[in-house]
């Protein structure tokens, strides 16, 4: 019994992956049954209430409408995309009310003013990262427009999506240490 719970544990661990969404963006979503190429991903549509992700916008070509992969649907996400149960599983906008409703209230994260319930202005939302085992905003990436300067929050802080806006906790804790874009430049020997 302990080694069987053990090859749980560590297939558990494995599977587990934070991915950065913006890098998914133009991507391909790959369909398992057939090996193809359902289409490449235009936008991951969270979940405004939860912040899990609710469905995979993709386009399909260049004069196709966008289509939607609900994220039960997704198998396995990787760096590089997307693997799906088949291409019966890619679906029409109006197919999944919820993410109708939220890509018609243009409730999205890419892109959203990010401002505390003080109505201090952080900047905009540049990227957020998940984790593919509870398909979850784990942690938002904030970039004021002609700074450098980005700031990583947990999205627990995260207290309400509205159309462009997204509201956080006030911080009453000293800010620590600010990072700046150059401090991710490689280190030159």
């Amino acid at each position: 019994i302990l080694i069987v719970l053990t090859i749980v544990i560590i297939a558990t661990i494995s599977n587990f992956m934070l991915i950065h969404a913006r890098n998914l963006i133009g991507k391909n979503i790959v369909e398992m049954t057939g090996a193809s190429v359902a289409g490449q991903i235009r936008d991951v549509i969270i979940d405004p209430e939860t912040g899990h992700i609710l469905a995979i916008l993709l386009n399909q070509g260049l004069f196709s409408r966008p289509k939607i992969v609900s994220s039960r649907d997704t198998v396995e996400w990787y760096k590089d995309g997307a693997l799906i149960r088949g291409c019966e599983n890619v679906l029409e906008l109006e197919d999944i009310v919820k993410v109708k409703k939220i890509l018609d209230s243009e409730t999205r994260f890419f892109g959203s003013r990010v401002v505390s319930e003080s109505g201090k202005y952080f900047g905009q939302l540049r990227d957020f990262v998940f984790d593919t085992t509870f398909r979850k905003v784990a942690t938002i990436i904030i970039r004021r427009k002609f700074s450098r300067e980005i700031r990583i929050m947990s999205a627990d802080r995260i207290v309400r999506v509205l159309p462009g806006k997204i509201i956080i906790k006030d911080h009453v804790e000293k800010v620590v240490e600010k990072i700046t874009a150059s401090d991710f430049s490689p280190v030159m020997n």
